[in-house]
């Protein structure tokens, strides 16, 4: 079911499958600034990765001597949320555990994510708790698209990602939401990427260890502006299809996939967030339209 929460700056829509965001519309020029899907592309909008980034070795990981088997960026994405709340201005949806997900990762947990709008900015907030008597693992992600161009006429090209500071950073390749373990210099001093399909011809660009707390898509050809803060993310992807697809999408990450062709134990997995018995985590991203 789609869920809206509006001001009277924006308007955002939220599908409780998946607690995805599905809309982010400018109320003063009616402008989208959310990718709206397509099948040829990429079907997505904005989903949660929960309770993994990227994946296992073949989709698989080991438990206390158990094999799981667990899809792509976790199961989050197909689960029907409950709502909690929605004041208007903010809307707060719940997923606990269930059989289903039981069956795939074996911790008890809740997993609150709240969507509020205030003047022309959308905080999206996670809360994690741990419901078991022992340690849990996981990591949690995000996964916004973007219309990138913003208008008719323009190209990719026009289009430039600015992050707040000089950035020294590598960046990783993966293959098939693996780690490679490969990595090629990517920023020397840089604030600045210009952005072309090319860019994601080998693969989405993942930075680790990041010192930026936020970054601007921004174009030479008009002031419009997304800005998309995630302080508290040590990671970040940037991606795109390589075939002209229309979009970009900005993953603030709190984890990394697994390195291709190491079989791994669940508690000895990189970048994995360690959750003590009856403990919680939280997180946020905010993205602000101009």
């Amino acid at each position: 079911m789609i869920h809206s929460i509006s001001n009277s700056f924006i308007k955002v829509e939220i599908n409780s499958c998946g607690a995805e965001l599905m809309s982010i519309k400018s109320l003063k020029d009616n402008l989208e600034y959310l990718w709206q899907g397509d099948e040829k592309f990429w079907k997505r909008r904005s989903p949660i990765l929960f309770p993994i980034v990227g994946r296992f070795n073949d989709d698989r990981y080991v438990y206390k001597g158990k094999e799981y088997s667990l899809e792509l960026h976790g199961f989050t994405k197909e689960c029907e949320f409950k709502l909690v709340e929605n004041t208007g201005q903010k809307i707060v949806f719940l997923l606990k555990q269930n059989q289903a997900t039981l069956e795939k990762y074996p911790f008890a947990f809740k997993l609150i994510t709240t969507y509020s709008v205030e003047d022309n900015a959308l905080t999206v907030e996670h809360i994690v708790i741990n419901k078991n008597r022992f340690k849990m693992w996981f990591s949690i992600g995000e996964h916004p698209g973007f219309n990138c161009p913003l208008f008719e006429g323009e190209k990719m090209e026009d289009y430039r990602l600015v992050f707040d500071k000089n950035e020294n950073i590598e960046r990783e390749f993966i293959e098939n939401a693996l780690m490679t373990g490969k990595s090629k210099k990517f920023l020397e001093n840089q604030k600045i990427v210009q952005l072309s399909e090319d860019l994601f011809n080998k693969s989405a660009v993942v930075l680790k260890g990041i010192q930026s707390n936020s970054l601007t898509i921004e174009s030479n050809k008009h002031n419009k502006k997304i800005r998309i803060n995630f302080n508290g993310y040590p990671n970040v992807a940037i991606w795109s299809k390589e075939t002209g697809a229309p979009f970009v999408c900005i993953e603030p990450w709190n984890g990394i996939p697994s390195t291709k062709g190491k079989a791994e134990d669940i508690d000895e997995k990189e970048g994995l967030i360690h959750l003590d018995a009856g403990s919680d985590f939280a997180c946020r991203y905010e993205i602000i339209i101009n």
